[in-house]
């Protein structure tokens, strides 16, 4: 049975309307999947409202058949219609009903969405409900409830990059989704860099156990090592890595980690707020590496020219025009 096909017939039971062909189906998926009903909730990725249906029916299942058993017991010879069951029904349902607007009503109040963004240039610290810190790279964006007290994880929202510093808390997961990629942990610190514009998406573990999964596949990290996942193929892989180099911009310290002029030039516009145009193609392929400070631009690009063979210079748009031999 579907999600889908198993909510028509739930709520057609709620609501007094389930055929007998239908009741006999949700009961025989209760009954015939007790013991493994964890694993379908997990599968389907139930939503808080969705569960308290579920609820509402077991409820509503129990307290009907309680009824029947001590009417019964009053009397051998008393005999329950199915007309007076919906009664019985009914009546649950609109308690239950009061109690599921009063907690959705209440869930929506406490459950306001909070994004928090840098531009180009800036960098913020935020401390969520919970306690735990969350430190947002230049162009990075995150977004989480006010308060996490009613869910059962704690799950925000990434675009860009964030070093994260979890309280630990052994019964609500810390979930951080960037794009198809989730990562889940108790109580850690590890930096997420998932640009819009970069080919992949990578996790670096500083201290903690992570877990991080795509739609293909799951790793585990341990601190020195991180996973980073294809955009495009998909491929998520375990290595090794040099935590130090991967979290250095929030302290203030440009790493090229052997990486193309192009993709610098994008690493320095989000710390700068520039833009770059390259006179031909060669000189974006040439190779950087090195340790910058944070510093004037103009410094760190006359400090790049040692490296490559290149000239510059600002046109009144805040544009870095980029021309020259570059490297062989």
């Amino acid at each position: 049975m579907t999600k889908k096909e198993f909510f028509i017939i739930l709520d057609n039971y709620l609501e007094g309307r389930a055929s007998e062909d239908e009741k006999n189906i949700l009961n025989s998926f209760f009954n015939n999947h007790v013991n493994n009903l964890d694993e379908h909730w997990k599968k389907w990725k139930l939503s808080d409202k969705e569960r308290i249906r579920i609820e509402i029916y077991e409820g509503l299942s129990k307290k009907i058949d309680w009824e029947l058993k001590t009417k019964n017991a009053k009397s051998a010879k008393y005999k329950i219609d199915p007309v007076q069951i919906w009664k019985i029904a009914a009546s649950i349902v609109v308690v239950l009903g009061i109690g599921l607007f009063y907690f959705l009503n209440q869930t929506e109040k406490h459950t306001k969405y909070i994004t928090q963004s840098t531009s180009r240039g800036q960098k913020t610290t935020v401390t969520l409900s919970d306690g735990s810190i969350v430190k947002l790279n230049s162009e990075s964006s995150i977004t989480y409830p006010g308060s996490f007290s009613i869910f059962q994880s704690r799950e925000i929202d990434l675009i860009g990059e964030a070093f994260f510093e979890i309280k630990n808390d052994p019964n609500k997961p810390f979930i951080v989704r960037s794009g198809d990629v989730h990562t889940k942990v108790l109580g850690t610190s590890f930096n997420v860099s998932a640009f819009p514009d970069n080919s992949d998406i990578k996790v670096t573990v500083a201290s903690g156990k992570v877990s991080v999964s795509n739609l293909k596949s799951k790793v585990t990290l341990l601190p020195g090592s991180e996973a980073v996942s294809d955009r495009i193929s998909g491929e998520l892989i375990k290595r090794n890595a040099i935590v130090d180099r991967a979290t250095a911009w929030k302290e203030g310290i440009i790493y090229f980690d052997n990486i193309s002029l192009r993709e610098a030039s994008k690493i320095l516009s989000r710390w700068y707020d520039v833009n770059f145009e390259f006179e031909t193609e060669r000189i974006q392929n040439c190779r950087v590496e090195g340790k910058f400070r944070s510093d004037h631009i103009h410094n760190v690009l006359q400090n790049i020219q040692f490296i490559i063979d290149f000239e510059f210079q600002f046109t009144d748009d805040n544009t870095v025009l980029i021309n020259g031999e570059g490297c062989d």
